[in-house]
């Protein structure tokens, strides 16, 4: 234990992302999704995989009510990104969290102390079976807001943490800095391509609080891959030490991104053959999508790195009745 973006998705809105975690540094124009719970978060993007049990919203209070029980399968309260996020990219997330009860080392087998976590994930990395947050090495396409509360030798830790898809961890540990049960905190996370690094802010009841150090991405080449943002409960297998029970609320999720690329497209037949065609960016890759019927979605040309110049794709066998077609553009 280490202490894909369609064109026009709806719901999704494009401002100024400088003032959502007030950390000092500007930010260019990004797409953001801004959630406080005052409806079913279920109805409005959010998905669970795991145990949903972990996980419930709170109307009357607007807000999500969490357990975090490491004895527990990986459980994760997700919402997808429009595309996937890597190294090269900038993108925030802020959110409350208020915790009602947490101990560390709750497994007599286990006395020492285990993370509770908020951040971003790999959809697919980590529901996979492979996935082991507790080995410190199987957990890969990770940024996130990590807390570890006091347990036998180890002091309250927070630590912001990427993990690359080799599952290299690059953390920052800061203790002891202990999220005092009652209190309520606001956490803000920056990451910035163009330097690697990860900053993070803490306000306690409003007031700013404790410094915490930046996690800077080597520059061996390892980068990560991200498309969702989640509240995660990870089980303590692969950890022969730690544990923990946590009860809290997540609420008031800002998360930002950069925009896509603004594309054109055209659509012809040509001996009897659906040509589209689209402008294309270096650095994204280019799929044609096909639904028939509609929603169901598929894959029927590439993906095709973008070139800085415009692409033509080919679906060779189209519907007879009809079909929407769309351009996804996700990072290589």
């Amino acid at each position: 234990m280490a202490r894909p973006g369609r064109i026009g998705v709806r719901g999704w809105r494009r401002v100024g992302a400088w003032g959502i975690l007030a950390l000092g540094a500007g930010s260019a124009a990004a797409a953001t999704h801004t959630e406080s719970f005052a409806r079913d978060p279920l109805t409005n993007g959010w998905q669970v995989a795991g145990d949903a049990g972990l996980f419930a919203w709170d109307a009357a209070h607007e807000q999500l009510d969490v357990t975090w029980d490491s004895a527990r399968t990986n459980s994760f309260f997700y919402l997808r990104l429009p595309f996937a996020l890597g190294r090269q990219d900038d993108f925030e997330l802020s959110f409350d969290l208020q915790l009602a009860h947490i101990q560390g080392g709750v497994s007599p087998e286990k006395p020492s102390t285990f993370e509770i976590a908020v951040g971003f994930i790999h959809v697919a990395s980590a529901t996979g079976p492979a996935f082991n947050r507790g080995t410190g090495r199987d957990s890969p396409n990770l940024v996130e807001f990590a807390y570890f509360p006091p347990a036998d030798i180890i002091a309250a830790t927070v630590s912001p943490v990427i993990v690359t898809s080799n599952s290299q961890f690059w953390p920052s540990f800061n203790y002891p800095v202990e999220l005092t049960v009652g209190d309520r905190f606001r956490v803000g996370m920056a990451f910035r391509g163009g330097t690697g690094t990860l900053t993070t802010g803490l306000l306690r009841n409003g007031v700013a609080w404790v410094g915490i150090r930046d996690v800077v991405l080597g520059t061996n080449g390892a980068g990560f891959r991200i498309d969702a943002v989640s509240v995660n409960s990870y089980n303590d297998r692969g950890d022969p030490w730690g544990s923990v029970w946590a009860r809290g609320v997540v609420d008031n999720v800002i998360v930002a991104w950069p925009d896509p690329p603004r594309t054109r497209l055209a659509g012809a037949w040509d001996r009897g053959v659906w040509h589209v065609a689209c402008a294309s960016t270096g650095g994204w890759s280019y799929a044609l999508e096909r639904a028939a019927p509609w929603p169901h979605w598929q894959t029927v040309a590439g993906p095709r790195p973008g070139t800085g110049g415009e692409l033509r794709f080919e679906d060779e066998s189209p519907p007879p009745n009809g079909a929407f077609y769309r351009v996804r553009l996700e990072r290589p």
